[in-house]
């Protein structure tokens, strides 16, 4: 569909930096609703449903059954320690 003039007035810039999901959300150049909402919406179809701001970890309810909550995965994160791995509740 096109867009009218009135609707591009209302369009944000985005950086280029957003278009690929970011596992800490600090490091992101332009930390607004935008760009938060992209990079989880980017990570959540990847089935990456945590996310950091920081110290601050964001789920997204997936409404279904994820495989990140196994012995193993919990083992992972021991023996790497979290700051190796993705954004976890187990990190």
């Amino acid at each position: 569909r096109n867009v009218t003039a009135d609707e591009s007035k209302k369009v944000l810039r985005m950086d280029e930096q957003s278009l690929q999901p970011i596992a800490d959300m600090v490091g992101l150049k332009s930390l607004d609703e935008a760009s938060i909402l992209h990079n989880l919406k980017l990570r959540y179809n990847k089935d990456a449903i945590y996310t950091n701001v920081g110290r601050i970890l964001v789920s997204i309810n997936p409404f279904r059954m994820l495989p990140i909550y196994s012995p193993q995965v919990m083992d992972e994160y021991l023996d790497n320690g979290a700051r190796e791995m993705d954004p976890h509740v187990y990190g």
